[in-house]
């Protein structure tokens, strides 16, 4: 079976399968393997060199490509463009933007995917948060998708909301008589005990060629049964 990796301390059993959460990725994925899962799909460690990949795939954003094109402090990159490529087997692109140059040179097949809402903006006044890469993409899509978005609070990538954020939020919302609104993502990083006050607006990707993802998969597959 199929487990997904996404980083922390724990084992999270979700609709889609089994989401494992452990400090050490390369102790985490011989727990899987012990538990019988065949298939691991890592979030977020394609600068983790302690587990090899059979399938590595770079995701990027259409409209902020690659920032300012410098890495850490001075940019968001985690390395240089060119070597976090040469290690990709594919390279999906989000949004309708162009392919970047260093894209198209590094030779790499490139997927197009879209992101979607999977359910109706909500309505009425929002306050809408968010921590994640770029915050005001999540207001843009929601102001896109028909909703009155009265103000929109971005917090920085992996965001962990203290007392003090939430109670700031809160009455954010009470000054704008609105409701909070936020990712799944930031969702999952709240306390339980905030989020029943708390709306989510859920997306997932639309991919432009299907059967271009299933082809890699399947690659894959082949790989690890070989």
């Amino acid at each position: 079976h199929t487990a997904a990796d996404v980083g922390d301390e724990a084992l999270m059993l979700t609709d889609s399968g089994e989401s494992w959460i452990g400090r050490s990725r390369p102790h985490a994925v011989e727990a899987m393997a012990a538990a019988g899962v065949d298939v691991v799909i890592m979030d977020d460690g394609h600068q983790n060199p302690s587990l090899e990949k059979t399938l590595s795939l770079v995701a990027i954003d259409s409209a902020a490509p690659f920032g300012n094109g410098y890495c850490l402090p001075k940019g968001p990159l985690r390395e240089p463009v060119a070597g976090g490529l040469s290690r990709s087997d594919a390279v999906l692109i989000v949004g309708d933007g162009p392919i970047p140059r260093l894209v198209l040179e590094s030779g790499k097949p490139v997927l197009r995917a879209r992101l979607q809402p999977t359910t109706k903006a909500p309505q009425g006044p929002l306050v809408a948060f968010a921590g994640i890469g770029r915050p005001q993409k999540f207001f843009d899509s929601l102001k896109n998708a028909g909703a009155q978005v009265a103000e929109g609070v971005g917090y920085g990538d992996h965001q962990t909301y203290s007392p003090s954020d939430l109670s700031f939020l809160s009455r954010l919302a009470e000054d704008h008589e609105a409701r909070l609104i936020t990712t799944e993502k930031d969702f999952a990083r709240l306390p339980s005990s905030q989020r029943d006050s708390i709306l989510i607006w859920p997306i997932e990707a639309a991919f432009e060629d299907p059967s271009a993802l299933d082809g890699l998969v399947a690659v894959a597959l082949q790989t690890l049964q070989s």
